[in-house]
């Protein structure tokens, strides 16, 4: 289905009000650590789990270290 602009936006903001996935993340056990790093399936698996969708995981560099910016449906 094609959605005009304004439906984009209130399914994305329908999304985003649905799905707390920094929640998601934390009961996982993920969180921000100094020293810990985990691979791109530690962090899909429980999103997936959560929504029973597969995101797009984007990342920025910063210092050698791969950084998770962004989770995309």
């Amino acid at each position: 289905q094609t959605l005009n602009q304004f439906q984009y936006f209130e399914r994305s903001h329908e999304m985003w009000m649905s799905y707390n996935i920094t929640e998601i993340l934390k009961n996982a056990s993920i969180v921000p650590h100094p020293a810990k790093t985990w691979t791109y399936s530690d962090i899909v698996s429980p999103i997936k789990a959560a929504t029973g969708r597969t995101p797009l995981l984007r990342c920025k560099y910063d210092n050698n270290t791969q950084l998770l910016h962004e989770v995309v449906f």
